[in-house]
């Protein structure tokens, strides 16, 4: 990981993967992460009725400017979700996609340097899904590195 971290090796965390990347997670005791990204894997936790946890299904993620995993054109883009725990991030530059879950944002995608988390599932998010596996491998090998 301290290659990832120096030498600009390019890193994409899918769910799990994604809350690997912070400091530390919450969920069955506090564990520590790998600490990429600061921040922390917090438990879901509805405050209105209708959501659930975990939270399985379909949102509209919203993307933050400056990303190349997502198209900066684009509106809110559905992807597909299966998850109890958030990334709450510790800087909001870090964050790269948000969902409406309850009555707030919740961060979806995480990007510092060359490293990139996504909450959500690309391989079941259909077209939308595979474009982002496929903006990660342009931008891995526009870094000059093998994929």
């Amino acid at each position: 990981m301290q290659r990832t971290a120096t030498h600009g090796v390019p890193l994409l965390g899918i769910c799990l993967g994604m809350q690997l990347l912070a400091e530390e997670s919450e969920e069955h005791g506090v564990h520590q992460g790998l600490g990429l990204i600061p921040g922390r894997v917090v438990r879901l936790i509805p405050d209105k009725p209708g959501y659930r946890v975990p939270n399985f299904g379909w949102h509209d993620a919203t993307f933050t400017a400056g990303n190349p995993l997502f198209d900066k054109n684009a509106g809110p883009t559905p992807f597909y979700f299966a998850h109890s725990y958030h990334f709450a991030a510790a800087d909001t530059a870090d964050v790269a996609a948000t969902i409406d879950y309850s009555s707030r944002k919740i961060t979806v995608a995480v990007a510092r340097n060359n490293i990139f988390g996504l909450q959500f599932h690309p391989e079941k998010s259909q077209d939308a899904g595979l474009d982002v596996l496929a903006r990660f491998l342009t931008h891995a090998r526009t870094l000059g590195r093998s994929v």
